[in-house]
């Protein structure tokens, strides 16, 4: 089962993705990063929390979450960089 790390998960699209992964229980979500840092990602989006929390530093967040694959629906001023610690970390 692939691991999965969703950044943006608290807007709309993320949410509606954590949302997804957690009914259709063919990948793990693992982590996410967003503003609500903290947070469970579940109570996020709208459904029952997961107890997966949602990381205040992306780097951190994806080393303690070490998934296969990231979900990136973050904002344009922010690519470049979380881009580059994708890259980093061997991720897709």
């Amino acid at each position: 089962m692939k691991k999965v790390f969703v950044s943006g998960a608290s807007g709309n699209v993320g949410r509606a993705i954590v949302k997804r992964i957690a009914e259709r229980g063919e990948a793990e979500l693992v982590g996410g990063w967003c503003m609500e840092a903290g947070e469970d990602l579940g109570t996020l989006a709208g459904i029952e929390p997961l107890g997966v929390r949602a990381g205040a530093d992306l780097a951190s967040a994806l080393d303690a979450a070490r998934p296969d694959v990231v979900i990136d629906f973050t904002v344009t001023p922010v690519l470049l960089q979380s881009l580059r610690i994708y890259l980093d970390r061997n991720l897709d």
